[in-house]
């Protein structure tokens, strides 16, 4: 009896990796701010370029000195090494890249590991915005 509960439960655990696995969506947003952002800055992109249809946003995190920097790219997948994971917001397809974790741990949380992925698209005219990380809030970087 107590092979069979072993077996089951050994079973369980493998289906509930497998899921996880197939579901590649892999990080989920911590700061509301952030949601909003890019929640707003496609319904932007889609009236700036009247092109973007495709619901499909890159984050990237960076630090500049002392302040993280995050910018945000319509349409556009960034490079492949950078590369965090993706998630899916009000049927936007989100792509998040960075390569120092500092900038990003208190912003969103990555479940597992991502694979890397292969560039697809690039465009040379994306609609972007950038914005820096002041007391969990985003301020918009002016152009300027």
């Amino acid at each position: 009896m107590k092979n069979i509960i072993a077996l089951s439960f050994m079973i369980l655990i493998l289906i509930c990796s497998c899921n996880k696995v197939n579901n590649d969506y892999n990080i989920s947003i911590k700061n509301t701010d952030l949601k909003n952002k890019i929640l707003q800055f496609n319904e932007d992109a889609k009236h700036y370029t009247r092109k973007n249809t495709s619901n499909t946003v890159s984050v990237a995190f960076w630090r500049d000195n002392d302040e993280i920097r995050i910018g945000l790219y319509s349409s556009k997948k960034l490079k492949d090494q950078d590369y965090l994971g993706k998630t899916n917001l009000n049927k936007i397809v989100v792509y998040f890249y960075s390569n120092d974790e500092s900038t990003y741990k208190d912003i969103i949380d990555i479940e597992f590991s991502a694979k890397q992925i292969k560039n697809t698209k690039d465009l040379s005219d994306v609609y972007t915005c950038f914005y820096v990380l002041k007391n969990g809030k985003l301020e918009l970087i002016s152009n300027k």
